[in-house]
């Protein structure tokens, strides 16, 4: 089905990933209603339709629904129970399949191990009594992480000889949802894979990234990723195997951890346009947001080519406050979110820098 320009695509989920599907989705002739539960949410800025409640509220649902002729979402914190529902009720793109299993940790690296890629090695966790057997089983080099609700290093507790078993177990049980031990990966790198599939099953990915955390937190991304092509290559294959064993329609961000033995190893997928994808805007012919557009209109995906080399640097809580400073260097494009409040490890924008050809002075 394709959804002509003129038509509306719904957005269930009003922050900055949906406030910049918006701005691709009007170049490409669109209308777009975004639904959220904050009447802060950036992407209100950028639309002229939105529906602003709790994403379980019955007559919201239907209200959104009939306001539109497909459906995607932007971030995975959503009640699986509502997805559900607008499904039976209108085309969603990816649909809730892909939701349901990114929710959760156990699911989601049970999934990808049944495809035959390889997962850090993690174990669920019920009780007390499995915490002590998995740390002593991972030699006390673990992350405890809550299965579900986690996100920028939220839910996750680091384990070491030192550690009080007890106490950080009962610290985890109080966020209320499933546990999962995962053993510490020695990686030389952090690096992602963006794949986007329309809904004729053709399937492109951009050359893998190089991400670097602080705190669980993404702070900068580089594009390319500087490793060797055989590993570009070995990332696009297991990229396009997850894409297809979820049937998937739209863009899906994939992390890995690469091993000093050129070993990838999944740690988790995003059925979503990703933060570290967002060099595309400033560096590709085709950017994240316009393939997951495409997708959820029908439209064939485009090229993944990249034009410029770039670096991509989140700015958090008051790095926002940089940004006029860094209007002054005419090589990097300031991407501000509009974001009402600052707060700690908050995402607020981000800028990319495309680095000079060498030899040639700006």
């Amino acid at each position: 089905m394709i959804i002509k320009p003129g038509q509306t695509i719904g957005i269930i989920g009003g922050g900055q990933l949906a406030r910049m599907m918006c701005f691709e989705a009007y170049k490409l002739g669109y209308k777009v209603c975004v639904f959220a539960n904050n009447d802060d949410s950036p992407a209100f800025d950028v639309t002229d339709n939105k529906i602003m409640g709790d994403y379980g509220d019955q007559k919201l649902i239907d209200k959104f629904i009939d306001s539109v002729s497909v459906v995607t979402f932007e971030f995975e914190n959503l009640p699986y129970e509502t997805l559900t529902y607008i499904e039976k009720k209108i085309l969603m793109r990816p649909t809730s399949r892909s939701l349901y299993i990114s929710q959760d940790r156990i699911r989601e690296k049970s999934f990808i191990n049944k495809l035959g890629v390889n997962t850090t090695d993690y174990q669920q966790i019920n009780n007390l009594s499995d915490f002590n057997r998995g740390v002593e089983e991972f030699n006390y080099s673990a992350l405890l992480k809550t299965a579900r609700l986690g996100y920028d290093g939220k839910g996750q507790f680091n384990i070491n000889e030192k550690s009080n078993i007890a106490e950080i177990y009962h610290q985890a049980l109080e966020h209320n949802v499933p546990l999962v031990l995962e053993k510490k990966v020695d990686f030389v790198k952090e690096i992602s894979i963006i794949s986007a599939r329309d809904s004729n099953g053709n399937i492109v990915c951009y050359d893998a990234v190089e991400n670097i955390h602080k705190d669980g937190i993404l702070r900068k991304t580089i594009a390319p990723a500087n490793i060797e092509e055989h590993i570009k290559n070995k990332a696009k294959t297991i990229a396009k195997k997850i894409v297809e064993g979820l049937d998937y329609i739209g863009i899906l961000a994939i992390e890995f951890f690469l091993d000093k033995d050129d070993n990838l190893l999944v740690n988790e997928f995003a059925p979503r346009p990703h933060n570290s994808g967002h060099y595309t805007i400033d560096a590709c012919y085709h950017n994240q947001f316009e393939q997951a557009i495409r997708a959820v209109a029908g439209l064939p995906v485009m090229s993944t080519k990249q034009h410029s080399k770039a670096e991509m640097i989140n700015l958090i809580g008051d790095d926002i406050l940089q940004a006029e400073t860094l209007s002054d260097n005419s090589l990097i494009k300031i991407h501000n979110y509009n974001k009402k409040q600052i707060k700690t490890n908050r995402k607020m924008g981000h800028y990319t820098k495309i680095p000079l050809p060498e030899g040639e002075v700006r």
